[in-house]
């Protein structure tokens, strides 16, 4: 008779493209890891093998990943067995992998009490020149949070006069 097992799974819900993120488990026969197994790694729909890891002394695993594209993968884990220990399948983890940005943004150094001013800015991909496009959603927040500006309205503000000039230079935006 076979021994049951368990195979855990534990992945970042989020990564970025072209970074490395980690996917990690443990392989056990009830509270005892098994070491010296070889875990395959199976990603997306079709659970094709993606790859093979060996179990340390205490059961654990762990694989490297980098995506290159964005999007949401489906990741699992599977033991085969053997003829002392039963198969095992992990539970399915999702991670979203995005295009890592950045955002820079400028506003006037002085802004006048109650006047309008505009705030500029352009979202890249992060460490590029390259512009994200027109896609995405930029909110406009004072620096409490106390009010964001409405999404789809152009993004101006003005300065209330019991604001500090060093909050106006900021973001005291509306």
């Amino acid at each position: 008779m076979s021994t049951p097992t368990t195979l855990t799974i534990s992945a970042p819900s989020t990564a970025s493209v072209n970074h490395n993120f980690t996917i990690n488990g443990t392989l056990s026969a009830g509270t005892t890891g098994i070491g010296s197994r070889t875990i395959t790694l199976q990603r997306s729909t079709n659970n094709a093998p993606f790859a093979n890891n060996t179990t340390n002394v205490s059961g654990g695993y762990q694989f490297s990943k980098n995506e290159t594209t964005a999007g949401t993968y489906d990741y699992r884990t599977a033991y085969a067995g053997n003829a002392t220990l039963t198969n095992a399948t992990s539970n399915v983890v999702k991670v979203i992998v995005k295009i890592p940005t950045a955002l820079t943004a400028a506003a006037p150094a002085n802004a006048t009490v109650s006047a309008n001013f505009t705030v500029t800015g352009k979202l890249t991909v992060n460490g590029t020149t390259t512009g994200v496009g027109n896609a995405h959603r930029i909110r406009v927040k004072r620096p409490d949070q106390r009010r964001a500006h409405p999404p789809g309205q152009r993004a101006t503000g003005y300065v209330k006069q019991n604001d500090t000039q060093e909050d106006v230079n900021a973001h005291d935006c509306r």
